[in-house]
């Protein structure tokens, strides 16, 4: 038996679809392997403190797996191939408290 008080709602992922999909394509799904291109900025700053044109090869992963940060696999569930979005990801689907030391 629990006793529960809400106390607050978290935000979610807000996403902003920039480009559409490719006619046909597949739509991602938790537990499929995905190979992504970002670039992630903090909303304090204009340059990005991280992105795959800066390690140099695209970002795969299962979705929903837990190998990246919660929010990108909010984010990108549902996504077309070839479908751009922006994610505005808050900081408990993200690196939280801990930050990233001398980054976030």
């Amino acid at each position: 038996q629990f006793e529960i008080e809400l106390v607050d709602v978290l935000p979610g992922v807000l996403q902003e679809v920039t480009r559409a999909g490719n006619v046909g394509g597949r739509v991602v799904h938790p537990g499929q392997q995905v190979e992504i291109e970002y670039v992630a900025f903090l909303d304090t700053q204009a340059e990005p403190f991280d992105s795959t044109g800066l390690r140099g090869q695209p970002l795969r992963f299962r979705l929903g797996s837990g190998g990246v940060i919660q929010g990108l696999d909010l984010g990108i569930a549902g996504m077309k191939e070839g479908e751009r979005r922006t994610l505005v990801i808050p900081p408990h689907l993200a690196y939280g408290q801990r930050g990233i030391t001398g980054l976030i």
